[in-house]
């Protein structure tokens, strides 16, 4: 498979793969500055690409890319006190990207093998895991009260998949999933009220040379308790692509090929239902509901035409209606054992406020397979509620809401094809270059 530079480089922070941890460093040309974001009035000068500049905002995470192989990458943090370079690696195996708490007070991260907790104002850093020389961890994320982190562990050989609960403040580790006899993914997990949600298979089953290869054929949605109990397959007879959807009072799940799970009942959805004229050979794929719980987003793809384009819907499950308001052709060229004519990425994205979706023709996580050439297809498009496009920012990728849902930022090609982080201002649609080093890509915000 043909990969430009720039591809291996967001492969890199997508994968979790071994590698070792180095000791921070200070790196020259990089001054902490004010972090407050400016009101749309503020005239700052312009950049090379000539859109206004911005500090970066507090608790967004980005990473530094090297222009060749001759230099570490770099992950940095932008706290109240300016920019905090929380780790670097000076080889090329990649670690889980750092997760910031949602207080911006701590990151955590894999360094190939063991989870570490950093405290970013003193840089006090602890080790979270001793894990033999065989075993690794890896994608740890925050609960959303910051009382946990939740983190997979793994073996050379993959013959152990297993997820693990950490209790910040006691220390206390806690194998949520190791009394199983199936393997968990901790990529694409999802929260639940006292619980997560995530993909497992049985150990039998055969997992194949791709991460994402479990959801093509064997993977099923599984949940536990965040105390170890209640693990159970939530619908034995449907695999999973995506990251599943839990609605925000917490009391549904949507999920692949048009299920929602509540209450122990199953429904299945029809766009026909809605007054959408489609086959009945297309699948609904990638939901995600509004932050009002009133609406869900589904890409739709017809199963039996892979070649077809790919649909975003919006479903008003309040009046039982829904509105295609995009359409694109996915990017599938030479993937490999990653193909699927089915979404296997996130796709629509809900701002936070619930005012906007975003739509973003390269799927999140098949930005880690940037082909040749395939760069030059993408975009972003924002709509109100009302499903009309307000704006589309073309070569724009791996778009991050900020909380107030007032902000999005997102990666963009400069126009010497490196990546850059820019953001648009939903109040006036004016798009800022963030202050960040020359080939910078966003990972958190």
């Amino acid at each position: 498979m043909k990969k430009t530079i720039i591809g291996l480089f967001l492969f890199l922070f997508m994968v979790s793969c071994r590698g070792r941890q180095a000791t921070p460093v200070a790196v020259p040309g990089i001054t902490p500055t004010a972090v407050a974001i400016p009101s749309a009035s503020t005239v700052p000068p312009a950049s090379p690409s000539g859109f206004p500049v911005m500090p970066v905002p507090v608790g967004m995470v980005y990473s530094k890319l090297p222009p060749n192989y001759d230099t570490p990458v770099q992950w940095w943090v932008m706290t109240e006190n300016g920019p905090h370079l929380v780790m670097y690696r000076d080889n090329w195996d990649p670690p889980a990207v750092p997760v910031v708490s949602h207080d911006h007070s701590l990151a955590v991260f894999s360094d190939g093998q063991n989870v570490w907790l950093i405290n970013l104002p003193t840089d006090e850093k602890r080790k979270l895991t001793n894990l033999s020389k065989n075993e690794y961890g890896y994608d740890p994320v925050w609960s959303p009260d910051d009382q946990y982190i939740i983190y997979g562990i793994t073996t050379t050989n993959n013959t152990k998949f297993d997820l693990w609960r950490l209790n910040v403040q006691s220390g206390e580790n806690l194998d949520l999933t190791g009394g199983q006899d199936r393997l968990q993914q901790a990529l694409d997990l999802a929260w639940q009220p006292n619980g997560i949600l995530f993909s497992s298979w049985k150990k039998s089953d055969e997992r194949g040379n791709c991460l994402r290869l479990p959801r093509l054929s064997i993977s099923r949605l599984t949940q536990v308790r965040l105390d170890g109990s209640n693990y159970k397959i939530l619908d034995p007879n449907t695999v999973t692509f995506n990251r599943p959807s839990v609605s925000p009072d917490g009391n549904s799940i949507a999920y692949d090929f048009g299920h929602i799970y509540s209450g122990g009942q199953i429904t299945i959805v029809n766009p026909k239902d809605f007054g959408l004229n489609f086959s009945d050979t297309v699948a609904l794929m990638s939901p995600s509901w509004s932050p009002a719980g009133t609406e869900l987003s589904w890409v739709i793809a017809d199963s039996n035409n892979p070649m077809n384009s790919f649909n975003v819907a919006v479903f008003d499950l309040v009046n039982k209606s829904a509105k295609v308001i995009t359409q694109f052709e996915p990017y599938r060229d030479e993937l490999g054992a990653c193909q699927t004519s089915l979404p296997d990425a996130e796709y629509t994205f809900w701002s936070p406020d619930g005012k906007w979706l975003a739509v973003s023709s390269l799927g999140f996580d098949e930005s880690k397979y940037n082909l040749e050439g395939g760069w030059r297809r993408t975009w972003i498009r924002i709509f109100n509620k009302n499903g009309e496009v307000l704006t589309t920012i073309d070569e724009a990728y791996q778009p991050f809401w900020s909380p107030d849902g007032k902000w999005l930022a997102f990666d963009r090609f400069d126009k010497q094809g490196l990546p850059t982080i820019q953001v648009i201002d939903t109040g006036t649609w004016k798009v800022w270059q963030l202050d960040v080093p020359a080939n910078s890509t966003i990972t958190d915000w």
